[in-house]
């Protein structure tokens, strides 16, 4: 379980709170007030994968098997310098783009409140 859920029916209703505030104050503190808050909630909405009638083991085996496949080897870059050519970044990486299509051909949906946290969610 994510760190945020169960934080999320505290934050609704301090934002419930705030909100039956707000229409005191005068306009454009309130319109500032409101462009906070949405941005503070819009991090509490993980996407998580989730397939009915699945196991937590079925799951770790498909997320594994998916990000094995998905496991691209990029190569280094070189940059010249004073005391010669030095090689930076490359080596193994999974592509989340083909992560993600190997789990949704699985049948997994990424959507928010999902039950299963995969590669990097």
């Amino acid at each position: 379980m994510p760190l945020a859920e169960p934080l999320i029916p505290l934050i609704v209703r301090i934002v419930a709170r705030i909100a039956g505030r707000m229409i005191t104050w005068p306009g454009s503190r309130s319109a500032v007030a409101l462009a906070i808050l949405a941005v503070a909630l819009a991090g509490c909405a993980d996407k998580h994968w989730s397939r009915p009638a699945t196991t937590s083991a079925q799951f770790d085996s498909d997320s594994q098997n998916c990000a094995r496949d998905a496991t691209v080897v990029d190569k280094p870059s070189m940059l010249p310098g004073p005391h010669g050519t030095s090689y930076v970044g490359g080596g193994p990486r999974v592509a989340t783009d083909q992560y993600r299509a190997c789990m949704t051909a699985r049948g997994y949906s990424y959507a928010q409140g999902g039950q299963f946290v995969g590669y990097h969610d």
